[in-house]
């Protein structure tokens, strides 16, 4: 029974979201203010702040540089720049926060089916939290703040 707890808990801890990173043109790279992606790589300046800080758009680090290790690049993406938004339509809608199936999205609430419209919970779209920080807009397709698309590895 130990050995079963203990592995149960490695999952849980090792078990992480991810997320297609923002692409962002060139001319116009990710920038909270505090300097560009790479200064948020392990080890680098911003890098314990990949959570918190959060661009003109309100998108954090996290979720646009690949730097933080949130986010993943998506192989398809024309872009040369990992950390670049798409220059043709800045305001497409960004994938959501990848879950696997065995571990849904859950801030307390109950799963993104709760956030569809109609339901108790879609007015909280943008400030329920998961334990990672990944609000229920950035990772439920229901709250339409974002396009269901697992990623491709």
């Amino acid at each position: 029974m130990k050995i079963l707890i203990t592995y149960a808990a490695f999952l849980s801890i090792n078990v992480q979201a991810f997320h297609v990173c923002m692409i962002y043109p060139d001319d116009s790279p990710y920038d909270a203010g505090f300097g560009g992606c790479e200064t948020y790589a392990p080890g680098s300046a911003n890098f314990e702040f990949c959570d918190t800080d959060r661009d003109d758009d309100e998108i954090p680090a996290r979720l646009a540089c690949l730097e933080c290790g949130s986010c993943i690049i998506d192989s398809a993406s024309p872009s040369s720049s990992p950390s670049t938004l798409p220059s043709s339509s800045p305001s497409e809608t960004p994938s959501c926060v990848f879950y696997p199936e065995d571990s849904p999205y859950e801030a307390g609430f109950g799963g993104c089916e709760n956030y569809a419209p109609g339901m108790r919970s879609n007015s909280f779209c943008g400030e329920d939290e998961d334990e990672n920080g990944v609000r229920a807009n950035e990772a439920c397709m229901e709250c339409g703040d974002c396009i269901d698309q697992a990623p491709s590895f």
